[in-house]
This record gives C-alpha cells, structure tokens and sequence, in this order.
C-alpha cells in the first residue's frame, strides 16, 4: 500500500511466541490486500481487472466485490464526490507510484480522459464484474487502507485481544484502552504543520478514524497549490479550501472513503452530507491562511 503499519496491544495473553505468531498472520493477511487491491503491482486482481477487455465477465473475489459495491454507496452518498473509476485521470495528473507531478494537464486532456471514467461504465453483479470501455480503470488508494485496517481488527479480535490500535498509513483503529490503562486518544494533525496536533484531541473505542489531507501530496505550479484528491465531475485536482478531513466510523473503509469525499465535496457540502447521514466529520478549512475547523454533530461526542 506504499505505507508503514503500526499495531500497539496490551493483553495478558502476549507472549514472544504468540508475538511472532500473530505477526505472521498479520503479514499474511496485509499480503492478500495488496494482491487483490494495489495497483502497484502488475499482479493484482484489481490490476488484472484494469486490463480486461470491454464487455469481457471477470468472476471477483468477496473482498473486491465488497470493496466494489461498499464505495457504489459512498458514491450515490457524497453525490459522485467519491469515485473508484477515476484511475485514468489520476494517472494523468501523475499522482501514484512514480511520485509527485510537476506540471498539470492540458484542458483538453482532462476532458477526453473523462470520457472513460465513471461508474456508469462498470457492472457488478453477484460478484460478476463488466466494464464497458476498454479504457476504464478503477482506483482503490482511497478506501483500500481502510479495509486492510478492518481486516487487522478482525484477526485481533479473533484472537481474543481487546485492546489496541492500529494504524496504516495514517487510519485507524481503536479498542479498549492503552497499556497503561488509559483511554486511547488521538490528535488531529495541524495540516500546515507536519506533526503539530491542532487543538482537537479525539477519544475513540471500537471505532475508525481516517484522515484524508493535502499537506503530503500535493505540487504547486505558477502559483497554484494542486491536490492528490481529483474532482471526479471535474477531472481537475481538487480546488476546495479543505486541507483536511477527518472521519469516525465503526468500518475503516467507510471512514476512509467518506474522509477523501469530504475533500472534494468542500466543507460546506461534506458537513451537511454528513449530518443527513450521520457521519461523525471535522473538515479543516484554510481561508486565506486561517485555519477554520467544521464539525458535524454525530462528530461532537468525540472531542474532549
């Protein structure tokens, strides 16, 4: 997934063997994510289904079927703000496994490439999946990590610990309390200050939390400030004032992906969407270089 992992546990059931043990299962598990999902490796099923010809059936596994179907409804949600078949442009802004961009595309190009994203191209249908461009590719960088996050817990779980964290990339998830007993807390990064915590400061159990941000990757040129977070309707890098958005949710997946819709959407759409749905949400506005913090209700039962 191009990222670090870190698990934190405190049980009496931890021992060296039961350690190794379980670090084994871990790596195994975070191995058949990335050979179904990432798009960083020629092998991967979702890379086998970027290749597949128009109108050619290809049989899914359950996780990429779910992940599939799970983002479909995050899409109708945020009103096509979250989209997994924005791979071309992605590629086109030069977002991915080569690194930052330095220069933005023609006009031109974005439009045309638009022409083969959009999920009005793909069918899925018990697990029997159809495309019907060519073309189309799918990119699952924005929920993918959430859903490697979600499948950590459950092997916890099923080991019988109940407290923990784990972090990929930046999301996670909590349980229980820390290994000196503790609540678990978690600080919000200051977006223009690398590893600064702004003054919200979250206490979570059993629950997600996903960041999605543009203080990492992003490029400037002559003079604009060009997000890794592409506008699907668009095709551009995302124009919003959000730098960051924060999500809590009982799955990883959903926080994840709502947390990367939010930055599209822009703060005041992603909080009244989120409001109608529920959604515990704090979107980081900078306005002309004043951060402005935006919290949903369902997000206030989380702050200290």
């Amino acid at each position: 997934m191009g990222n670090k992992y870190t698990i934190t546990l405190s049980s009496n059931l931890y021992s060296a063997q039961k350690a190794f043990a379980l670090r084994n299962q871990i790596e195994s598990e975070l191995e058949k994510v990335n050979s179904i999902m990432s798009t960083w490796r020629d092998d991967s099923e979702i890379s086998q289904l970027n290749v597949l010809a128009a109108n050619q059936e290809m049989y899914l596994s359950a996780p990429l079927a779910q992940i599939i179907n799970e983002s479909l409804v995050i899409e109708k949600m945020t009103h096509g703000a979250f989209d997994i078949t924005i791979a071309p442009l992605v590629k086109l802004w030069g977002f991915g496994p080569n690194g930052i961009p330095n220069n933005i595309p023609e006009a031109s190009v974005i439009k045309e490439t638009k022409k083969y994203t959009g999920s009005a191209l793909i069918q899925l249908y018990n697990n029997r999946f159809i495309k019907k461009d060519n073309r189309v590719q799918l990119d699952l960088s924005g929920i993918a990590k959430g859903y490697g996050v979600d499948v950590l817990a459950q092997v916890l779980d099923s080991h019988g610990y109940h407290d923990y964290l784990i972090d990929i990339g930046g999301e996670i998830f909590v349980k229980g309390n820390k290994p000196d007993g503790s609540p678990w807390t978690i600080g919000i990064e200051d977006p223009r200050k690398a590893n600064k915590i702004i003054n919200t400061r979250i206490k979570v159990d059993g629950m997600a939390v996903a960041t999605s941000g543009d203080y990492r990757n992003y490029f400037e040129f002559e003079g604009g400030r060009y997000s890794h977070v592409i506008d699907p309707k668009t095709g551009w890098a995302s124009p919003t004032n959000v730098v960051s958005a924060t999500v809590i949710a009982p799955q990883c997946s959903t926080a994840d992906a709502f947390a990367t819709a939010a930055m599209v959407m822009g703060a005041k759409q992603a909080i009244e969407v989120a409001t109608k749905h529920n959604i515990a949400l704090m979107v980081i506005e900078d306005q002309f270089g004043t951060v402005k913090v935006h919290r949903s209700p369902a997000f206030e039962p989380f702050t200290q």
